[in-house]
């Protein structure tokens, strides 16, 4: 019997929607929702600038494509030895 992921459940869902909650977020860019809450104080995640995210009263959201620019700044690499060179 295959078993089913609930964040592969969770990640179809959220490709739809342009605005995602915090967990949802978190989901997205692979990371924590705590870690995603931390870096609206701090400023950083990942060791480079937080995401951009819209304060709406006491709820907080974030466009998919901010996250998605976000997420683009970062290098993809083949594997960790092509760091060296």
């Amino acid at each position: 019997m295959k078993s089913i992921d609930k964040r592969d459940n969770q990640s179809n869902v959220i490709l739809d929607k342009p605005n995602l909650n915090t967990k949802e977020a978190a989901i997205f860019i692979n990371c924590s929702p705590y870690t995603l809450r931390l870096s609206r104080s701090t400023g950083k995640l990942f060791g480079v600038d937080a995401p951009l995210y819209k304060k709406r009263n006491r709820s907080v959201v974030y466009s998919r494509s901010s996250l998605e620019l976000w997420e683009n700044q970062f290098e993809e690499i083949p594997n960790t030895s092509a760091l060296n060179s």
